[in-house]
């Protein structure tokens, strides 16, 4: 660490000397531009003008020895590292056959089309920019069909509805597209100090928003595992059990709304605890009906149960995953309640 003393320039203006060895190393000279980012903590950071232009991120990619699986891979791997241009091409001298394949995963990644196509190189660019993207709007969105996942997989198991329980794992795909964009842009932060400015929110801000859509990402794999139970189901599970699988997950949402709401809503912080208090209390009458199950006259039906039993044992958790994240948060800026 280095220190420097700010003067006075002119009677209106400080200014501070920049280390020398650090100016060479990014061809800093006399006239050059730098982009200074002031944060909320006090700190100021200052980027040279090269490295803010290279946010860019463009990439090319030799995919001759890719396979299909590797070459999604590779450009989903590229699109969350945040490229905005994509360049395929084959050693060999012919790409066109792996345009069906890149074409066919494109509606998975928000922004991203083909904006070039021949048999040396496919191009691939997004078309969008972190100013007209909400990440918090995007959150909202993923919650509103993480619920709703959820909530037609239990109507799919107790109805046996085989229909239903297949467009609930059709819309799984929505969350992990939605979930991907999170990710982007909050792995771009780290490499870009102009993503925040772009996206007008703070990093602490941005952080919380990719760990809520991670924990409520995982809440729609479980509510899919759900219905992939229901279409292995040949009838439906005995009613008593079945009401009492369906208040379990009303219990479970209201976890993962309030929770959620805190960091998405502003909700105040001392909800988060009644809400890992709630928590516990789910998980108690989850693990008491999972033990009523050992004695279950079939062998089936209590395996089944006990899958989705566990399954809302998780989201829970999910949810309260969030809150004890708002509390933490709280205690770092200085903001948790002074009483309870």
């Amino acid at each position: 660490m280095e220190t420097r003393k700010a003067q006075l320039t002119g009677g209106t203006t400080y200014t501070v000397s920049l280390p020398k060895p650090w100016a060479s190393e990014h061809g800093i000279e006399s006239g050059s531009l730098l982009y200074l980012y002031p944060n909320e903590d006090g700190s100021i950071l200052i980027e040279p003008e090269a490295s803010s232009e290279g946010g860019a991120y463009t990439a090319t990619v030799d995919i001759q020895s890719y396979s299909e699986d590797e070459l999604i891979q590779a450009v989903y791997a590229l699109y969350l590292y945040g490229s905005h241009s994509i360049t395929l091409v084959d050693s060999t001298g012919d790409v066109s056959d792996r345009k069906q394949t890149v074409q066919s995963f494109l509606p998975h990644l928000i922004g991203f089309e083909i904006m070039e196509s021949s048999n040396e190189k496919l191009i691939l660019e997004n078309l969008t920019n972190a100013e007209s993207i909400s990440v918090r709007k995007s959150a909202l969105r993923l919650r509103l069909i993480v619920l709703s996942m959820q909530k037609d997989a239990l109507v799919a198991f107790v109805e046996n509805d085989h229909e239903l329980a297949e467009q609930v794992i059709d819309r799984d795909d929505e969350v992990d597209k939605l979930l991907a964009l999170v990710m982007r842009h909050f792995q771009r932060s780290l490499e870009s100090l102009d993503e925040i400015t772009q996206l007008d929110i703070s990093r602490a801000e941005l952080f919380e928003y990719y760990y809520t859509t991670r924990q409520l990402e995982r809440v729609g794999d479980h509510a899919e595992k759900i219905a992939e139970l229901v279409m292995s189901q040949s009838e439906p599970s005995p009613d008593e059990l079945c009401e009492k699988i369906h208040h379990l997950g009303e219990e479970s949402r209201k976890i993962i709304e309030e929770s959620s709401n805190i960091i998405l809503s502003d909700v105040t912080i001392s909800k988060s605890f009644d809400i890992l208090q709630k928590r516990n209390d789910v998980v108690s009458e989850i693990t008491q009906l999972d033990r009523e199950l050992y004695d279950h006259e079939s062998s089936k039906i209590a395996h089944q149960l006990g899958l989705i039993l566990d399954s809302l044992r998780r989201s829970a958790d999910y949810g309260a995953n969030i809150a004890e994240a708002a509390i933490q948060n709280a205690a770092r800026t200085g903001t948790l309640p002074d009483q309870r």
